[in-house]
């Protein structure tokens, strides 16, 4: 919990504050909490380097966090998740979708994969 907290300070707060939204301690930890059973944690090279959280419903597929350590975004470690699992909801026959904050960068890479 330590790390996915300091995870989503870093990798997201920018993002929030810049669309005007101000989340204290206690709304971040709700967030990294919500939809746990779903959370996994990304590690490269064997140490925590971000958080991606899936909700397979029975009628759509919804990305729910994409959170890197600016560290190691842009080096392709979203886009290879996020294309992964498009192929495996087109294998399943499910649409794949997902919210993302106008201000945040990764909206780009979004819309980039479709």
């Amino acid at each position: 919990m330590p790390f996915l907290l300091q995870l989503r300070e870093i990798a997201m707060d920018p993002h929030h504050r810049a669309a005007g939204i101000v989340q204290t301690p206690a709304e971040m930890e709700e967030r990294v909490r919500s939809h746990w059973d779903e959370a996994q944690v990304v590690e490269l090279g064997g140490r925590p380097v971000g958080l991606w959280k899936l909700w397979r419903q029975p009628e759509t597929w919804w990305i729910l966090q994409v959170q890197l350590m600016p560290e190691v975004q842009g080096q392709g470690i979203g886009a290879a998740l996020v294309r992964g699992l498009q192929a495996e909801a087109r294998a399943a026959g499910m649409p794949l979708k997902l919210k993302v904050l106008k201000t945040n960068p990764a909206l780009r890479l979004y819309q980039r994969l479709g």
